[in-house]
């Protein structure tokens, strides 16, 4: 090799090749070539294997996550609707005595006792049972009426949609409407409890998780079938039975020999079965009839847990919602017969589910209530001068066959000339097992007018007879509504540690979420994308189609009754469209003066219909009151009002054609009153509650008027309509106007208040309250929605 002559110091930025002859140069270039190509060949192949261990490590992570983290377990979430510390003790006690048992003796559900759960919403103390199921799927408090939606209305991702996201099998079994606020908590988010035809899309999967459920079995066909076919409710003339195919559904039953076909060897998925119209009938009502047209909850429970059980692939574990529903409704009604009977059939669904988890252990089993309802208590004091004995009489409830609520509806219909004798016996000794009737109680359920014939019967009977028996048993109750006290807490299986002692019910949430280890955030995130079609509903859109239409239908608040200048400014500030004006609504309202009506005429722009009522009362009516309603009638026409309202009956209180043009609560026959009406001509709507208390509970005599009327005339519920009911009545009727009353009061601005003299009756309201239209009650429809 030729030697180098150095004729200058290496510099750092100098080639050092530079000094080397050409074939030394040449053999460099080909080894640096070579290094070059074998360190591309490294590089590649250690990218390549990275890329590979970062494939099979997801996978593998996966794979596990699948296995370990949830798919092999099962979650059976158990509620118990409005059952409380009180009904647990009432029916052990019942069951203990009815199967002579000793005391010590425990049900399976006290067995599985293991803390309390606080029930309060975000917005109150006492819950609702939406914002009580919304705290069990999405771990999170909210306001009551909401349904799977936080605070802000905004949808929250639940246990069971996160479970579906796991790849385990999904199921909701309860005996309320399956659209109802607990099974719907879990499986649907709309802003209010009572939108339930919005409800039954999302169960069916028309939503933007698609579907979600594999097994549903409850009531609550109403809501699927659209309201021009037997049995339906919906208003925009959808069938979700029908459309349900297109989302996966493929076994629909009806009734219960559809179930019991199907579930021979166990149930195929998807599936979902609507055994009623409405809520399932209660268990001490399933009589031989019945009993062939619906199943049992322990049935439904049993068919459910065999159906995903098989149906699961290996590993596949399953997530199961079971809502004991009609506990609730029993205590709603002060009826301690249904209540106890809803009780008992909960203890053998739980002794089902118990024995399904000794042959499973890879479960975990949780019951609890949403709340307590009734304010029930073991133990009751009639008169408070005299001090209570402490007495216990199960044997009252033995003898009891029937729940209140069909006895009540049994009398409703009943249309014989003896009343009493069909009271006594029928109502009284076969249905409730009471054979000592007090002159009073008979008087009250079969009071009769002096000619003979049989009176009006009172509007509050369900409560009469649930406290006629109660009291004959020595039980209470505070409230038909619900309760602020702790439930108890129940649990069972692995890992059950963490439920014991008091916890709030959003930790009940948690705990099935660390179970299954999965993230209701990635959910609620899912929820939130945007889509090509809108499929949540928000507070703005039932405003939307509360006040200013949804099609197809429209519908609007299109009267509000109020009788003062200021209610008038509310009412239109709200969105009120029609305005009925009176004086005097703690009389029921009547005729308004001639300054109240001008002025209301020039401070709003709302049409205004002034009543015609002389007085409170009947409105039966001598010839001196009828000349003075005509007079009245002749003043609004100079006042330029868009209409009168008023109505003159008969003493047999049928419609006084001669004189009257709208009258109709207090008719003796309310079908043929609306034939009568309409004969007269000339008449756009007939206001009705549908001859009951309120429009809710009149509401299937307002489906016949609507039914019979044909278009010839708008029938215009109203009547205690809240933001609570008014989407049940306007589906079930298809209404396009409803009219409501928003009562409130504000303080007088009187500074000396003399406490001696009285401004009218010495019973009257707080004379120092001013009743005007409330803001909150009125624009409620849009602060719920």
């Amino acid at each position: 090799m030729a030697g180098r002559e150095v004729t200058a110091p290496l510099l750092a930025n100098e080639d050092p090749r530079d000094s080397f002859d050409e074939d030394e140069r040449a053999l460099l270039q080909q080894e640096e070539t070579k290094q070059i190509r074998r360190e591309r060949r490294r590089m590649v192949l250690c990218l390549g294997l990275a890329l590979v261990l970062t494939s099979s490590a997801v996978a593998i992570t996966f794979f596990f996550a699948k296995r370990s983290l949830g798919r092999s377990r099962n979650v059976i979430m158990m509620v118990s609707a409005g059952f409380g510390p009180a009904s647990q003790a009432y029916g052990r006690s019942f069951w203990q005595y009815r199967e002579n048992l000793p005391i010590d003796r425990l049900t399976e559900l006290d067995k599985m006792l293991v803390g309390t759960s606080r029930t309060r919403s975000s917005d109150s103390l006492i819950t609702d049972a939406a914002a009580g199921a919304t705290a069990f799927s999405c771990a999170l408090k909210s306001y009551n009426t909401a349904i799977g939606v936080d605070e802000a209305a905004v949808p929250c991702g639940t246990i069971l949609e996160a479970a579906h996201a796991l790849g385990m099998l999904t199921g909701v079994v309860v005996t309320s409407r399956i659209t109802h606020a607990t099974p719907a908590a879990f499986s649907a988010h709309v802003a209010h409890r009572d939108m339930e035809e919005t409800i039954a899309e999302h169960q069916v999967g028309d939503y933007i998780l698609g579907r979600q459920i594999d097994l549903m079995l409850g009531g609550g066909r109403c809501f699927f079938l659209p309201n021009t076919t037997s049995g339906g409710c919906r208003t925009d003339g959808r069938n979700l039975i029908k459309e349900s195919e297109n989302f996966g559904w493929k076994h629909v039953m009806l009734n219960k020999k559809e179930f019991e076909e199907k579930s021979m060897p166990y149930l195929p998925l998807p599936a979902l079965g609507l055994f009623h119209p409405d809520h399932m009938n209660y268990e001490i009502d399933r009589d031989k009839t019945l009993k062939s047209e619906e199943p049992s909850l322990s049935q439904m429970a049993l068919a459910a847990l065999n159906s995903l059980k098989n149906n699961a692939g290996n590993n596949q574990g399953f997530f199961l919602m079971i809502e004991s529903s009609r506990i609730d409704m029993g205590a709603h009604n002060n009826d301690p017969v249904a209540h106890v009977h809803e009780i008992l059939e909960y203890y053998k669904t739980v002794n089902v589910v118990r024995t399904f988890l000794r042959n499973n252990p890879d479960t975990v089993v949780i019951s609890t209530s949403d709340h307590e309802t009734g304010g029930f208590t073991l133990g009751s004091q009639e008169d408070l001068h005299t001090y209570p004995e402490y007495l216990w009489r199960p044997e009252v409830i033995v003898r009891a066959n029937r729940s209140t609520e069909v006895l009540t509806r049994d009398l409703f219909a009943y249309q014989g000339k003896d009343r009493r004798s069909f009271v006594k016996t029928s109502i009284l000794e076969q249905g409730l097992g009471i054979s000592d009737p007090t002159e009073d109680e008979l008087s009250f359920l079969s009071s009769t007018n002096e000619d003979g014939t049989p009176a009006p019967l009172p509007k509050d009977i369900l409560a009469f007879l649930g406290h006629a028996i109660s009291r004959r048993a020595n039980l209470g109750w505070t409230t038909m509504g619900h309760t602020g006290v702790d439930v108890n807490l129940y649990a069972a299986g692995e890992r059950i540690e963490g439920l014991r002692g008091n916890h709030e019910n959003t930790y009940i949430g948690e705990f099935m979420s660390e179970y299954l280890k999965v993230d209701l955030d990635v959910i609620t995130r899912k929820l939130a994308q945007p889509t090509d079609k809108r499929w949540f509903k928000s507070k703005d859109d039932m405003v939307s189609m509360l006040f200013e239409g949804a099609a197809p239908s429209r519908h609007e608040v299109s009267g509000v009754c109020l009788d003062s200048v200021a209610s008038a400014l509310i009412a239109e500030q709200t969105g009120g469209k029609r305005i009925e004006l009176c004086a005097g609504l703690l009389e029921g309202g009547i005729t308004p003066s001639a300054g109240l009506i001008s002025t209301v005429k020039a401070k709003t722009s709302l049409p205004v219909m002034v009543m015609i009522r002389p007085r409170g009362g009947d409105f039966c009516y001598d010839d001196d009151e009828f000349e003075a309603m005509l007079a009245d009638i002749k003043i609004c026409h100079s006042l330029k009002v868009e209409g009168v309202v008023f109505g003159v009956l008969l003493p047999d209180a049928s419609v006084d054609k001669a004189r009257t043009k709208m009258a109709f609560d207090m008719v003796k026959d309310p079908l043929q009153a609306l034939e009568d009406i309409i004969g007269i001509g000339g008449i756009q709507r007939i206001l009705t509650s549908g001859c009951e208390r309120s429009a809710y509970e009149g509401l299937d005599m307002l489906v016949q008027l609507v039914k019979r009327a044909q278009d010839r005339v708008i029938i215009l519920p109203g009547a205690g309509i809240t933001d609570r009911n008014v989407e049940k009545i306007v589906a079930a009727m298809g209404a396009k106007e409803v009219h409501v009353g928003a009562g409130g009061s504000k303080e007088s601005k009187m500074l000396y208040r003399n406490p001696y003299c009285s401004m009218g009756y010495a019973i009257s309201a707080p004379e120092y309250a001013l009743k005007v239209t409330s803001e909150s009650k009125l624009g409620g429809m849009i602060q719920k929605f």
